[in-house]
């Protein structure tokens, strides 16, 4: 079994840190969806869905349960408050918890919110993307932002941005660039 979080060094270079970061994202994805922890959450999500349900209608589902079940927490904080990382420290790293881990603690940022959201997505059978955008007017290359997208039947793209959307099908109004990552 994976070990339940990663720690990583970010790097300067922003794309390809984040590249690796969404590789193992991906994989850690691919590790969880049939976990018992994230059937379960999938379950409880979609207790209200038929089987035959259309895609964006789970998708729905799973928005508002991960949306109303898990607190946003940036790393930096939880690196800080429960692994003792210096402030210099922790603003160099990133933390992934899987989301068996994130189901257990509730509290986790974007990155961890979108690896649940897909993990829950691909257990219900609805195909997902990962999506990045560069949204910091202070530093506008720099990927600063991630989150899931469902994919309906028709493969039309569907923001799940359930650690800072105000609503299903919301994604940051304003953004320098975007990149989708599809497993």
């Amino acid at each position: 079994m994976p070990p339940p979080l990663t720690i990583v060094r970010t790097s300067q270079d922003t794309d390809r840190s984040t590249a690796d970061t969404i590789q193992l994202m991906h994989a850690c994805i691919a590790e969880a969806y049939q976990r018992p922890e994230v059937i379960e959450a999938t379950r409880k999500a979609l207790s209200r869905c038929g089987i035959f349900d259309p895609a964006w209608r789970k998708a729905e589902d799973i928005w508002q349960w991960v949306h109303s079940h898990i607190e946003f927490m940036p790393d930096e904080q939880i690196l800080q408050r429960y692994f003792g990382f210096s402030p210099e420290r922790a603003v160099q790293t990133e933390l992934l918890q899987r989301p068996e881990l994130l189901l257990a603690t509730r509290r986790g940022d974007c990155d961890c919110f979108t690896m649940l959201t897909c993990a829950m997505l691909a257990c219900a059978g609805v195909g997902y993307a990962i999506s990045t955008v560069a949204a910091d007017s202070d530093n506008p290359h720099r990927w600063s932002h991630v989150y899931a997208i469902a994919l309906s039947e028709d493969r039309r793209e569907i923001p799940m941005d359930t650690s800072h959307g105000r609503w299903f099908g919301w994604e940051a109004p304003h953004w320098y660039r975007r990149k989708e990552w599809f497993a």
